[in-house]
Order: structure tokens, then sequence, then C-alpha cells
């Protein structure tokens, strides 16, 4: 082998011209090979010296090989490594043009074993390596040694199973691939491969190319890509988890707390409330969201208030031909009893377009100018003929009152405790907030902080307190005046009639378009849903309809079902237990239309319970025992897949100030959040609010602008944290059966049906991209 140059000896070493015959001392492993390469010019060739710096005792040996000598010209050398002596010579050889950097050509090694003759053992790879030669050198006990150069960028190149440390620049660092009991006993003396150059970069490897790298790199890249876009799509739907942490921190890990700035009755205790910066603002932005517009006088004549009879609408564009999916746009015009336009704005209206003998209905949203005017738009969902209907729920003088009552006179509904021991009993007044200065029992949770509040007995202790119940509804809470604004048939959720047709003929679109149309994927989407032929089509969801027992046995067949709530998803648990014959209700001893109740299918391993929350709750007599907080009861849960929770609560918080809404609330979204996070497959479901039917009396204490106030509330809280909503007020507000507080069978069927969709989706192609999603992302994480 031809070699020549070799100049710089280490200190106290000779100069080497020619390969020396002097066997080298056995040494450890070449992955512990190392020292530091640098090249002189002579006779017009480079020339290259390794140093090996001296041993030291009992431990491995780290050099590191710094190349000075660049290459150029797209050409390959073949540069040989050998022990000689005390030192490492690298050297340059002819050239031999074997491709450029990133060509074809691979690699060129060269081997040969202590006490055999220069050629033994030696061999030469072009292309790509190939397993039976790595097998045939280990036959030969011949060490395949990896050199690998990084370029000054620092980019990473990877060979094999190489790792790669990049702590400097400019490293040719050497490991081996054999087994260490292998080198101890054949270690080799030269090691030779072929550097491949262009531009002064390079690399040195055993199989892989430039070509075959960059193509893996490639398809790496293009995998990765289409799993991010996949990721962000999902987490459109899903609210990082990093964003819900202020959700679930405690009052008192906030870094900065502010009293809150809310004006409040000193009786009620919430001007004592500590919220951190972030809940005062969503406070302020929720405050913000339900805020509405007042009369320009605190008090005004019944005679200039909103009058139905005289008030009319108009439908804008009735010479346009309508489609399906078309916008219908109608102006309402609000006069007094006097027949004079009003000039300000805050009427409660309730809006729907309807067919009736399409058993078909959505509703309308209504934007109010402020000015006595309103405009409500419809989206025309079905083809036929479609009517118009406005109705005014309340006037702007109505809403003033009823805000008023909210603010002052939370206490308008009260309740009342049994407290017993032997035969001894007393009944005290219990209520979130409680005037006067007597001393009083104080039942405020230790979980939650929800507050609670009874008079305490004279004779008894806080205690024994067994029950506790609705004690009833204050009267003379209006002057003459004002009830005027609260009568039926004149002022409470009374059509207004139209100056003009009330109909448009809406012509139908082509089965593709209707799909187009009928699905969204904005949680946004206005309306919801809508009614054909008496069944609830949802926007935003495929729904399936539950139309025989069995259905809703195979889709809840091994769940874990919990409803919490009023009386309003008490239904959902009667409905059940009525229309499948397989779940049996258990007799657990409870009040009547109280609770708790369970229910069994053991057949089908079904468990169905409900459960009332905690007060304030108008119901007849609740256990104290029982008078359990849903959010304690959601930290119970342990989750999984195969439990289902659905949640409403609104009605019976209607008379209170809002801030002990938005408080109840909070504490549940905590629960939720926490659950969601150690059981992600848990299916958590929020049954909006409904309608219901009004009188004079229960307008003070339920009216349908308390609950539409409180939904508004309830769909922003929980919106983004992973539920799904069942819109029970578009649902009841949109049918043709009247109001109720407890709706008829239908709507709560319809109700179930989405409900049940969400425990058992339909497949669709969205659903089968999004689970190929979710096993993906799970597998490259």
């Amino acid at each position: 082998m031809h070699q020549e140059g070799l100049q710089e000896p280490r200190q106290g070493g000779q100069v080497s011209n020619a390969p020396s015959q002097q066997k080298e001392p056995r040494r450890s492993p070449l992955s512990g090979l190392g020292g530091r390469l640098s090249s002189r010019a002579r006779g017009g060739e480079r020339v290259a010296i390794c140093k090996r710096p001296p041993r030291s005792s009992g431990r491995r040996r780290r050099r590191r090989f710094v190349r000075n000598s660049p290459f150029r010209g797209g050409l390959a050398r073949r540069t040989l490594l050998r022990a000689e002596g005390s030192q490492w010579a690298a050297a340059e050889h002819p050239k031999e043009e074997v491709g450029d950097a990133g060509g074809e050509a691979s690699l060129a090694v060269a081997f040969r074993r202590s006490g055999g003759s220069e050629g033994l053992g030696r061999r030469e790879v072009r292309g790509p390596w190939r397993e039976e030669e790595e097998s045939q050198l280990q036959m030969e006990q011949i060490a395949p040694v990896v050199a690998l150069y990084i370029h000054t960028n620092k980019t990473t190149l990877k060979e094999g199973k190489v790792p790669y440390n990049a702590s400097t620049d400019r490293v040719l660092k050497l490991q081996s691939l054999f087994r260490e009991e292998e080198m101890q006993q054949k270690p080799p003396d030269e090691i030779s491969c072929v550097i491949l150059s262009n531009n002064d970069t390079g690399a040195c490897g055993i199989w892989a190319t430039w070509q075959h790298l960059t193509w893996i790199l490639c398809l790496i890249l293009a995998v990765l890509a289409i799993l991010a876009l996949l990721h962000n799509f999902y987490e459109l739907e899903n609210l990082n988890e990093a964003g819900l942490k202020w959700l679930v921190e405690d009052d008192d890990q906030q870094p900065s707390l502010q009293m809150t700035k809310i004006p409040r009755k000193l009786y009620c205790g919430y001007e004592r409330q500590v919220l951190s910066k972030r809940e005062q603002g969503e406070e302020e932005s929720l405050f913000a969201a339900i805020q509405w517009p007042k009369p320009l006088e605190d008090k005004t004549p019944f005679v200039r208030s909103t009058d139905p009879s005289h008030s009319n609408f108009v439908i804008l564009n009735t010479r346009t031909h309508f489609k399906v999916g078309d916008q219908l746009e109608v102006l309402v015009h609000m006069k007094d009893y006097e027949g004079k336009p009003k000039h300000y704005g805050g009427d409660y209206l309730q809006t729907r377009i309807h067919s009736a003998h399409l058993k078909a209905g959505a509703t309308g949203r209504v934007v109010d100018y402020q000015n006595g005017s309103y405009r409500v738009f419809f989206t025309l969902l079905w083809p036929g003929e479609v009517t118009v209907s406005v109705a005014l729920v309340h006037p702007s003088e109505g809403i003033q009152v009823l805000q008023r009552l909210r603010e002052e006179r939370p206490d308008r509904v009260y309740f009342k405790s049994l407290f017993k021991s032997g035969r001894i009993s007393e009944t005290t007044v219990c209520n979130v907030c409680l005037p006067g200065d007597m001393p009083v029992c104080n039942f405020t949770d230790l979980y939650t902080g929800e507050p609670w509040f009874c008079y305490k007995p004279r004779k008894l202790s806080c205690a024994t307190r067994i029950s506790h119940y609705k004690g009833g509804y204050q009267k003379g809470l209006l002057t003459s005046e004002e009830s005027r604004l609260f009568q039926s048939d004149v002022n409470i959720k009374v059509p207004i009639s139209s100056s003009g047709p009330d109909t448009v003929l809406v012509r139908p679109l082509r089965h593709a378009e209707m799909d187009n149309l009928e699905r969204s994927q904005s949680p946004d989407v206005f309306p919801s849903g809508y009614y054909y032929e008496d069944e609830w089509r949802a926007r935003t969801q495929w729904i399936r309809h539950f139309n025989k027992s069995s259905d809703i046995t195979e889709c809840l067949q091994g769940k874990l079902i919990h409803l919490f709530g009023d009386s309003t998803i008490r239904q959902w648990f009667e409905y059940l237990t009525t229309f499948v014959p397989d779940l049996v209700e258990l007799n657990l001893g409870s009040p009547k239309n109280v609770g708790p109740f369970m229910a069994v299918d053991s057949v089908h391993n079904i468990l169905l319970n409900f459960r009332c929350h905690g007060p304030p709750i108008r119901f007849s007599t609740v256990f104290s025992s029982e008078l359990h907080y849903i959010a304690n009861e959601l930290n119970r849960i342990v989750g999984g897949r195969n439990t289902v929770i659905a949640i409403t609560i609104w009605s019976h918080f209607s008379t209170f100030p809002v801030e002990v809404y938005i408080r109840r609330l909070r504490n549940i979204r905590k629960s939720i959040v926490r659950l969601l996070d150690r059981s992600p497959k848990t299916r958590i479901v929020i049954k909006t609010a409904n309608v219901q039917e009004l009188g004079p009396e229960v307008s003070l204490f339920n009216s349908d602008w308390y609950s539409y106030q409180l939904d508004t509330i309830m769909r922003k809280m929980f919106s983004g944290i992973g539920v799904h909503f069942v819109d029970a007020w578009e649902m009841s507000l949109a049918h043709h059966l009247p109001h109720k507080l407890h709706p008829e069978d239908v709507i709560v069927k319809n109700q179930l049906d989405a409900f049940l969709s969400f425990v058992c989706p339909v497949e669709t192609h969205y659903s089968l991209v999004k689970g190929i999603h979710n096993q993906l992302w799970s597998l490259f994480l």
C-alpha cells in the first residue's frame, strides 16, 4: 500500500514514512479511539496525521479526530487510519473518482488483522452495505467501524444505530459496531474508509447514501406534517390542557388576588368573595354578555309601556324567491298603548318559523336596535310554506322590574329545614342570604365553599337538622303600577301580528346540497337545529333516532350513567325507565320526585342514577344527608369510556343574584376539568335550560328571561372544556306544543336522542379520520 509524507510525530515519538511492521500491543475497543488529525502540504499532496495521546490506566480512551484538510471537487478519497507505534496516522491515497457526494457511492473499507499479511482480511465495499457482507466480516472477526463526519452547521448524521453528540464542530468520530469480546480477541490494525465530499461537506457511512438519507428524511417529515395537521384540527375542538389550569387552581394558589368590585348586599356575604384576576375578568365578561338595555326612565307609566296589540312585524324580502338555506329577515316595530312608536329597546321577544303540516320548526335570532325596532334573522331549513311567529314575552318596563327583584329580593323564595332530636322538633328559615342579626347555623360546604345558612333553632343544636324543603314565595313584591306589567293575555307571551304576509314559500335543494347545509363543525352555528316531522335535526352533529327500546339498550350496554340536576333532567330518568323495559328501578326509599333514584339492567350491565343538585332547590322534602353538590359528586367518580354524565342546573337559581349561579358553575367546571384530566374518555353532556308557561306570579320567580340569562352564562362557562351540549332551549322553543317547564314526551324523546347520539355517535368520515388521528398521535408520542 502506497504511503508518503507522514509528519509531525507526537512529543517523544518518531516520524514514520512507512508502515510499521511492529505489532501493536492489545488495546481496548475502537469505541475508545480518539485523537487529533492535522494536515500539512508536501509535494502538492495533503497529508494528515492522527495523534494518539497516552493511555490512561484502567479506563477507555476517547480521542477526537478533527478534520483540517478539506476535500473538494466532488471526488472521493480513501483515507487510511493505521496504528503504528505510538500514533495513529491518516494519509490520503491517489485520487479515485467514485462519484459526487450525493451519488450512489457509499463506502470502501479495508481491514487488517494483527499478525497477518497486508492484504489479509481486507475487503472493499462499494454501494450500500449488505447484511451478507456484514455477516461475512463478522465471521472473519473483522470489526466494522463507522466514521461520522459532522459539518460546521451542526447537522446531525446518524448511521445505523450510532448516536452522535454534537458537542464540537468538524468532528470525525469513530464508533465500533462489534462486540467488545471479539475486539479484545482480534483488535484491528488498519481501518480505511472513503470520505465523500463536495464544497467542503461530506459523510462517511456504512450503507446510507445522501439520496437514501434524503428520501427517508422527506418521508419522515411528510408523516410528521400529516400528524401535525390532524392534531391541529383536533386541538381546535379541545382546549389546550395548559389553558385549563387556571380553571382548577384554588383561589389561595392564584398569584394575585383582588376583591371583586361588583356591589353586593351586605347580608349576602358576596362582597367578601375573593376572586383571582382571571376569575374577576371572566365574571365581568359574563355580566357584559347578559347586559340588557333599560328604559330611559326609572319608572315609566303603564300606557307608555310596550303594547303587543299595537305592535307589528313585516317580512322585508317577501318578493324574493327563497330556497332552502336562505336568510329570511323580519322587522318588528314596537308601540305603546297609545299607539305611539317606542324609542328605546329592551323588550324580550321569542321568535320562530314553523310549518304545521310538516311538524317543522326553528328559532330566530333577534337584534335589538334600541330604538323601538328589532330585526329577526331566520335560516330557512326545509322546503314548503313557512310561517313566521313573533311573541312579546315581557316589555322592557317589565324586564326592569325583574332586574330589580333579582338584585334586591333574593329571598323572595324561602326555604326551611327541620331540626329534630327525640320528641323535640323545630323549623327555621334557610337561604343563601339571611338578613338580620339572629344567630345562624352555617352549613357552608367544606369542599366547594358554597354558602348555605339556617336560623339557629332555639332549643336544638345545628347538628340536629334532618331535612330541607321549599318554604314558599314572598307576596307583595310589586306596586299596583308594576303589577300591570305582568298580565296574562295582555303583555306576557302575547303574539305580535304581521302588517303583511306572514308566510313565504321555500323551494327545495338537491340532496347533496342539503347535506352540506345541515352539517357544520362550528359550535356557534344558529340555529343549532330544527324540527322536521317532529324529529330534531341538529346542525352540528349527526342525530340518531332511538325509536326502539332495543336501540337504547344496545347503546347503553355496559355503561354507567349519572344524571345530576333538577327535575327537567329527572324526566330523562323517568322516560328511560318507562320506555326501556329491561331497566328496572330499584326502591331506595327516596321521596317521590326527589330521589336519589337508581335503575339497573343486569342482563346488559346498565346502571342508571339520578341525583338532585345541592341547595338552593325547591323540592318538597330532601333529607339533609342527600343534599349533595354536583362538584363533590364528580370528584368521587372514577370515570372512563363506559361512564356517561349528564348535568343541568338553572331553574332553582333564577331568584338569586347572578354571582351565586356563577360561583356554582365555577365549582362544577373545576370538577369536570379534573375528571376529564384523569379520565379523558368520560362522556359529559350539559343539558341547557328550556322555556316554560308563564303567568303573573311565575314570571316573578321563574321567568323565561331569567332562564335565558342563566342559559347564556351556562353555555359560556362550559364551552371549550370538552363537554357536549343538548340544546333543550331551542328544542322547547321551536316545537309547536305549548311551553312547559316539564316538556311533553316527544320533546324529551328528542333531547334523549341528542344525548344518546353523543354516547353512541354515528360513524362518519370525519369521526373516522379523527379516530385515526388519535391513534397515530398516541403512537407518535
